[in-house]
């Protein structure tokens, strides 16, 4: 399906199902297609092309992830070489076991408590983190399996793909 108001694209798309919208809306394209996905019941999104470009807009994305990872969603967004994921606590991740690259882990709700980091080269254990700091920005892979994890609040996770 293809949902939109197109206004980028610069035409409609030919294909079986498209679910077009006024360009003049209070909801981004993104927005109005996790509410529709989650209408449909699914309880997984994979999200393309949704960090890059338009700083607002990115933004405004990353605010919806956790929205709708907070509504129940497990969100992934994927770019040319990374992905973000987000987790509302009690939740873990591992991480993919790579010999190098970077991750980065910030609060996605005002804090997000019992943050833990394992096989990175900077453990966290228990900490608290809040949305008004740059502490989680650039840890490393090690080439050890590593994970990601928290109790109580929504993170966003920053992985390499590869």
């Amino acid at each position: 399906m293809a949902l939109g108001d197109f206004d980028s694209l610069g035409y409609v798309p030919d294909c079986a199902r498209v679910s077009k919208h006024p360009v003049m809306k209070d909801q981004s394209d993104l927005e109005l297609t996790l509410e529709r996905v989650k209408t449909r019941r699914y309880s997984e999104v994979f999200v393309y092309g949704a960090l890059g470009g338009r700083l607002d807009h990115t933004l405004a994305n990353l605010q919806l992830f956790a929205r709708f990872a907070e509504e129940g969603m497990d969100v992934v967004a994927i770019d040319l070489a990374s992905a973000l994921r987000v987790l509302v606590g009690p939740d873990a991740f591992d991480l993919p076991n790579l010999e190098s690259g970077t991750v980065s882990v910030f609060a996605a709700s005002d804090e997000a408590h019992g943050v833990i980091e394992r096989g990175l080269r900077y453990a966290f254990n228990d900490e608290t983190l809040t949305n008004r700091t740059s502490r989680g920005l650039s840890n490393e892979l090690t080439g050890e399996p590593a994970m990601v994890g928290l109790e109580k609040g929504s993170i966003f996770v920053f992985y390499p793909l590869g």
